[in-house]
């Protein structure tokens, strides 16, 4: 039985080792430099009414902006992805008002997801990146559920060459 015991520690132990690399390899590609491809200009596909605007990361943050007009209803939000630390969260301020963060939770060379649990909706926020012009945004309810989606294509004019 003692021997067991040796068998059995002796794999953990070397097992850990493995866990701590993969997880600290994980979390280094996860930080805010990693989000570059998310900064242009964008518009919704086929829509200028919809926009999103991400400037590059500097200083540990990426500043952005979203607008949808319709007639002359109109909804923004202010944007914010911020490296504290070992994490980095998406902040979004609807209308200008109250803020809500987002963990980043995954993330690869063309897709990122945010998630907080403890918000009502949306619960995740997910970016993704198709080719040289093309990017996704989806916000959905918890495991992906009520799922909305934007389709934006790079514009040809920045913000602020308009």
């Amino acid at each position: 039985m003692l021997a067991f015991r040796i068998v059995i520690l002796q794999r953990v132990a070397l097992g850990i080792p493995l866990l701590l690399f993969l997880f600290s390899h994980a979390r280094a590609q996860c930080e805010i430099d990693a989000l570059q491809w998310m900064a242009g200009s964008w518009e919704l596909e086929g829509k200028a009414e919809t926009e999103e605007h991400w400037t590059s990361a500097a200083g540990g943050m990426m500043l952005g902006m979203h607008r949808d007009v319709k007639g002359s209803r109109s909804f923004f939000e202010y944007l914010r992805i911020e490296q504290r630390a070992d994490s980095v969260f998406y902040i979004a301020a609807p209308m200008g008002g109250k803020t809500t963060e987002f963990l980043l939770v995954e993330c690869s060379p063309t897709f990122v997801r945010f998630e907080n649990h403890a918000h009502d909706y949306p619960v995740r926020i997910e970016y993704e990146r198709h080719g040289r012009g093309g990017l996704t945004a989806r916000i959905s309810g918890v495991n992906g559920r009520d799922a909305r989606s934007w389709r934006f294509v790079r514009r040809k004019k920045g913000l602020l060459q308009d």
